[in-house]
């Protein structure tokens, strides 16, 4: 053979591949076959949207405390982000936070510690109890960053020493 008929041939032979796998991977819908011969049902209802949770009006802070615990600062039905203090705090810190609304609301106990909480979707939340160890910080200041559409309250306690 010479070296034109093995050029054509290899050309020939790269367009069939191209056209078969084109072939192959091309989309063409083919109409959709019923086995049913009846009337087609057709839904003409639209999906309902989720109803969108309304954070109360009010949200007090946690009256479950423990026993013994002294009440330091309190907050209740904040809407917007804050920082507070500085705190007279004394060797165990307990707080109290509760949220209500979509999202989470963040803590922190400056050069103490923070959390992120989440916001619970229910006007009566149960909120979260931490403990921090502030024997090595005297009077920090504290915030709570929190997102529209947010409530949320704040409890901070002492822990009886013993």
């Amino acid at each position: 053979m010479d070296r034109r008929k093995k050029v054509f041939c290899g050309a020939a032979g790269m367009i069939v591949f191209l056209l078969s796998v084109t072939a192959c991977t091309g989309s063409t819908q083919e109409p959709l076959v019923s086995n049913n011969p009846g009337p087609t049902m057709v839904s003409s209802a639209e999906p309902q949207p989720t109803p969108i949770f309304t954070p109360p009006s009010t949200l007090p802070a946690a009256t479950d405390v423990g026993q013994g615990e002294k009440l330091l600062f309190q907050k209740s039905s904040q809407k917007l982000s804050a920082t507070y203090g500085p705190v007279a705090t004394e060797a165990k810190t307990i707080v109290y936070l509760r949220c209500a609304g979509d999202g989470t609301v963040k803590f922190e106990l400056k050069g103490v510690g923070a959390y992120p909480m989440p916001c619970e979707e229910s006007a009566d939340t149960h909120g979260t109890r931490n403990v921090f160890d502030t024997r090595y910080v005297k009077n920090p200041t504290f915030s709570v960053d929190s997102l529209p559409g947010q409530i949320w309250s704040v409890g901070i306690y002492s822990e009886p020493v013993p």
